[in-house]
């Protein structure tokens, strides 16, 4: 026998309470969703155009938090800022450029625009990347930037083998300058026509103090004829061939770091 008799009225007013009470608690927590952060809110806390003050081991470049790879985005969110928009020194060694850097540099001939690798940074030693080419007599006069494609080796039935056979390797001359001495750096590329792939080793540009290293898609433009008689290894600078658009790159990518050289 039932000691506390309920009668049908206050059932019903027990159950309605608990449908209010129950509701109420779902409205609160769909409207207070608990927020994790993630390394997009570290950009959008920092404003287009806040430059960072990179520190690297022989050279401070200030770069745009909105310029910068996923990975160098990763590294700042885990282990230096948060969320947070950095306002204070951050030390690298070296960081990675995310596409953007295309825009910015104004490149045209599609290099890069499938894939880019990008990292610019400071020199461990600077003795240590210093380029190790001949010396060329081609070319002394010259004062601006240009590009070299190097005569083949000597065993030239390497170069009919299916891997290497779209092959090209070009060399990218500074003329000495303000007392630098002349600066040589090598790129190559290889691949199909249309699907090209095109990399350099650090690249030391030794009066900046800084260097850069980078991959890039190459889908746009013909492969050059090797040309061997020894007059014809000047290549072409026109940004529409291949070794026109590489220079461009390089030339632009060098004066951008000593444009993000300098304080804001």
């Amino acid at each position: 026998m039932n000691q506390f008799p309920v009668s049908a009225s206050q059932v019903a007013r027990i159950l309605v309470l608990g449908i209010v009470l129950n509701s109420g608690i779902g409205t609160t927590l769909a409207q207070s969703p608990v927020h994790h952060t993630e390394p997009a809110d570290l950009l959008k806390n920092c404003p287009v155009g806040h430059r960072v003050q990179f520190e690297m081991s022989s050279t401070t470049i200030y770069i745009d938090i909105h310029s910068l790879g996923s990975s160098s985005i990763y590294d700042l969110f885990h282990w230096v800022s948060g969320p947070d928009c950095p306002t204070f020194p951050v030390q690298m060694k070296s960081v990675q450029l995310g596409g953007t850097i295309l825009h910015e540099l104004d490149i045209r001939s599609g290099l890069g625009r499938g894939l880019m690798r990008l990292y610019v940074g400071g020199l461990p030693s600077i003795a240590a990347w210093e380029p190790k080419f001949p010396n060329f007599d081609l070319n002394r006069s010259a004062t601006e930037p240009w590009i070299e494609m190097p005569r083949r080796a000597d065993n030239l039935t390497d170069y009919e083998k299916p891997i290497l056979r779209n092959a090209r390797a070009y060399l990218i001359h500074y003329p000495a300058h303000n007392g630098t001495a002349e600066q040589i750096y090598s790129v190559s590329c290889n691949g199909k026509e249309g699907n090209r792939m095109c990399s350099a080793n650090y690249h030391v540009y030794s009066d900046l103090r800084a260097g850069a290293r980078y991959l890039y898609t190459q889908t746009d433009l013909p492969i050059p004829e090797i040309v061997e008689p020894e007059s014809a290894r000047m290549a072409s600078s026109d940004p529409t061939t291949e070794p026109g658009a590489i220079l461009e790159f390089d030339v632009r990518l060098r004066a951008w770091i000593e444009r993000m050289q300098q304080r804001p």
